[in-house]
């Protein structure tokens, strides 16, 4: 992982404990991993998704060997869901499978946290607000504002801002549950 926490590489080892291979991760602009190269520059994997992260087409000798897909999150084989850190996503139902704990009318009452009229707020199982190409979710708490859309990337601060405010309501939610 680089500064960002973006996937940069991975290596493989070969049964004498050597690293024998090194791969580099190749993203598009929202973190969905393009392709998987290897140190002599020669595609091992390649991979294209539909807005939501269907995966469309899969080609090379270790694309389904590669966990780190869509969002540059890791998927679940079996399942094909992808996990965000706090839960897990299924492309097929285009939405999250299990609600928003922070959104929940519970927690918000727990935590005296005011109740927002936002009607996107009331799906808790929307993914990114419906808008896949515009939006990202990078740990699955809330869509993040769009940075691509502002030139200047004004918006990159407040991201990371509702980001660490999201993350700092569940580690509240976590000790007051243990």
């Amino acid at each position: 992982m680089d500064s960002k926490n973006q996937l940069t590489a991975v290596g493989s080892q070969s049964s004498t404990g050597n690293w024998s291979t090194h791969y580099h991760y190749y993203a598009d602009g929202n973190g969905n991993i393009m392709a998987l190269v290897n140190s002599s520059q020669t595609v091992a994997a390649s991979y294209r998704y539909d807005p939501f992260g269907n995966t469309v087409r899969v080609a090379g000798t270790l694309a389904l060997a590669n966990l780190y897909r869509f969002s540059s999150k890791e998927i679940h084989i079996n399942s094909g869901m992808h996990y965000y850190g706090y839960r897990f996503y299924d492309p097929n139902l285009q939405r999250w499978i299990n609600g928003d704990q922070v959104g929940e009318l519970g927690f918000r009452k727990l935590n005296r946290v005011r109740l927002g009229g936002n009607k996107a707020e009331l799906n808790l199982y929307a993914f990114v607000r419906n808008q896949p190409v515009d939006r990202s979710d990078s740990f699955g708490l809330e869509p993040d504002p769009s940075p691509w859309r502002d030139e200047s990337n004004a918006n990159l601060g407040r991201c990371l801002a509702i980001a660490k405010r999201r993350l700092d309501e569940y580690r509240r939610l976590a000790r007051k549950v243990s």
